[in-house]
């Protein structure tokens, strides 16, 4: 497959959009009606029928046992029919203009799409890892040791809740090496310069927005306040996102700059229990500017903090 991509490929931290295509027996199938909360592997093949394509399905038909022991859902996204079986366990949808596939080719060395790719999803249909079969070498394998790996960390740690705020905390929102610039700033100041605000505005415009909608069903037109950088272990007050008489603000949203330990930062909301909500490198959280709330960490923890308000009117 060559040429520039109709469509922009996804990158990991990115939410790949309900996908509507018939599957081999013309029946249309919608992406969330047919997962249930495990990982989930889609495997591109413009070309089932030869080359990497071909390498592609056959690698997934080998880890059908490993993928039905973790629970993975498995979907294959084709121009037209395989030409012999493929995996029990995946679903064939049909793709014959490409728009859906080229979300999972990203442009590969020497210019184009690749020709073939396996992506890892989150159950929240987040793309976790794409890996294109020119780069690659076993993509297949390499999309079941993640798969594994995601299952695991998803089972650790399960624990029954009686008491939980209402707040929306995703992972992988802004890419390392964009954290690491914000972190560099030091805490207790503005993002002031015009392209590291733009950047991460994008970000988590694109990402956030999505995740909005769907978990509160809040669809009025947001934008960001000016971010800040902060220190979530210097502070631990408790305070609210705005001031009662603050009509424009509605969500606050705060996300984690470094990487494990003791200096990860969380959130708390007393209103709500104990419980502190970690924030790993690049994962937000988002509430209500209405809650109470304190930050949690050890030594320097910084956090980018901005709220979403509505645009002044007049």
């Amino acid at each position: 497959m060559s040429g520039a991509p109709r469509v922009p490929a996804l990158g990991p931290g990115d939410r790949v959009p309900n996908l509507t295509l018939p599957d081999l027996k013309g029946r249309t199938r919608r992406l969330y009606l047919e997962v249930g909360g495990g990982p989930i592997v889609i495997a591109t093949a413009p070309d089932p029928l030869d080359g990497p394509g071909r390498e592609v399905l056959d690698g997934l038909a080998r880890r059908a046992s490993a993928l039905d022991r973790i629970g993975a859902h498995r979907f294959v996204l084709t121009r037209r029919p395989p030409d012999g079986p493929v995996d029990a366990g995946a679903q064939v949808w049909v793709d014959p203009y490409g728009d859906a596939m080229a979300l999972f080719l990203p442009e590969v060395d020497g210019g184009g799409q690749s020709a073939a790719s396996v992506a890892v999803l989150d159950p929240n249909q987040r793309v976790v890892a794409v890996f294109p079969a020119e780069v690659s070498g076993d993509p297949a394998a390499q999309a079941v040791r993640l798969a594994e790996r995601l299952a695991v960390l998803m089972a650790a740690g399960a624990a029954d809740l009686d008491r939980a705020a209402p707040a929306l905390l995703l992972a992988r929102l802004l890419p390392v090496e964009l954290c690491e610039r914000l972190a560099a700033l030091g805490p207790d100041r503005p993002v002031s310069e015009a392209d590291l605000k733009r950047e991460v505005a994008v970000r988590l415009g694109a990402r956030l927005g999505t995740e909005i909608r769907r978990t509160f069903q809040f669809r009025p037109v947001l934008r960001f306040e000016p971010f800040r950088i902060f220190d979530a272990g210097a502070a631990a007050d408790a305070r609210r996102g705005a001031a009662e008489d603050d009509k424009r603000s509605r969500f606050v949203v705060l996300v984690g700059l470094t990487a494990g330990g003791d200096r990860r930062p969380g959130v708390v909301f007393p209103e709500y229990g104990p419980h502190a909500y970690r924030l790993g490198q690049g994962s937000a959280i988002a509430f209500s500017c209405e809650l109470l709330f304190r930050t949690v960490g050890e030594g320097v923890a910084p956090m980018l903090a901005t709220v979403l308000a509505e645009p002044a009117s007049g």
